[in-house]
């Protein structure tokens, strides 16, 4: 399944909020959304770098699709 990280979605030095919505093989929208709360203690900390860089790329250019990978 493939996301989009959404506008919204927001970033602070201890705290990250991610807007996602499942999306379709096209790219549009396929349900509802949700919002996931991530602190920079519960990920590597090159995960929370690379989701800070994805959450700049929503401010600048609109959704991004990102694939589903677990974190572990």
């Amino acid at each position: 399944m493939q996301v989009a990280l959404l506008p919204g979605s927001t970033l602070w030095p201890q705290l990250m909020l991610l807007r996602l919505a499942p999306v379709d093989a096209a790219g549009g929208r396929a349900g509802r959304g949700c919002c996931v709360v991530v602190f920079p203690d519960s990920v590597a900390p090159d995960a929370f770098r690379a989701l800070a860089v994805a959450l700049g790329a929503v401010a600048g250019l609109g959704a991004v699709v990102v694939n589903e990978r677990e974190i572990g």
